[in-house]
């Protein structure tokens, strides 16, 4: 797997300690491309950013950033998905005018939609029935209009969005394929169930907890099945639900809940038996 060019080189680029996007922009500004910059000597990339930058752009890249790239050049592999950068032409105008323009950003499906006229509905993950009312109205309205709809990810408005979504995909005939592949198995929507157990797995794995990982990665793998199941889903997705609130209480002891040492209350009882 070659790390020093093309979208490899992007991804190490943003991922590399110590380079945040100004920094990166800098040196694109210098270098050109990414894999100019990896083929930079150290003393020419002294010239443009610290030492410890440099020193961080001429290391070998770390075993997890390797895994990184392999999992992004794997996704990207898969038809409809795309990164998009700086460099390419297709990036959208709007966001390359705003003060910190994201080095990429990963796309499914057209990407000129994102040069067009568009329309972003955000709201309350705990929307009300008058409020998934108003954005379904306000989101065919938009769309209707030539506008198109962006995602802000809070999921209780923007459910209604993708129900929105899916009337004028499927011109309101009942599949039930295409809900059941958008809400558990689809990887490029930040509001399905695959793509929500993904994230957990990542995260897991970056924090060393291989094993709940991998219960995420079961979990993952489920809900990929499910989409294409005609059966009663009832079961199942109860079953994974009580399963993901066992894996999230799991995390919660490990990371997020503080105690004493086991000793520590050992010798505190004894402190007060003598009292």
């Amino acid at each position: 797997m070659a790390l020093h060019d093309g979208p490899a080189a992007w991804v190490r680029l943003a991922e590399t300690p110590g380079v945040g996007r100004e920094t990166a922009r800098k040196l694109l500004a210098v270098f050109g491309l990414p894999e100019n910059i990896f083929s930079a000597s150290h003393k020419a990339l002294c010239e443009v950013v610290p030492e410890r930058i440099a020193d961080s752009l001429t290391e070998a890249p770390s075993a997890d950033l390797q895994n990184l790239i392999a999992r992004t050049l794997a996704w990207m592999a898969a038809p409809g998905n795309r990164m998009v950068t700086l460099a390419d032409a297709d990036y959208p105008p709007l966001l390359l005018n705003i003060p910190d323009p994201p080095l990429l950003f990963y796309a499914k499906g057209d990407v000129a939609l994102l040069a067009e006229q568009s329309v972003a509905i955000v709201g309350s993950r705990n929307a009300t029935a008058q409020g998934k009312q108003n954005a379904e109205r306000f989101a065919a309205s938009l769309s209707a209009s030539g506008f198109h709809t962006v995602s802000g990810m809070a999921l209780g408005i923007e459910l209604a969005d993708s129900v929105l979504s899916y009337d004028l995909r499927h011109a309101g005939i009942l599949a039930p394929a295409p809900v059941l592949e958008m809400l558990l198995a689809d990887p490029g929507n930040p509001r399905s169930l695959a793509y929500q157990c993904n994230a957990l797995r990542s995260c897991l794995e970056r924090l060393g907890a291989d094993d709940d990982a991998a219960a995420s990665q079961a979990l993952l793998t489920e809900a990929v099945n499910l989409a294409g199941a005609t059966s009663d889903l009832q079961a199942p997705l109860s079953n994974i639900g009580a399963r993901l609130r066992l894996l999230s209480d799991r995390v919660h002891r490990r990371f997020f809940t503080l105690l004493p040492e086991a000793h520590q209350l050992e010798d505190e009882e004894e402190m007060e038996t003598a009292s």
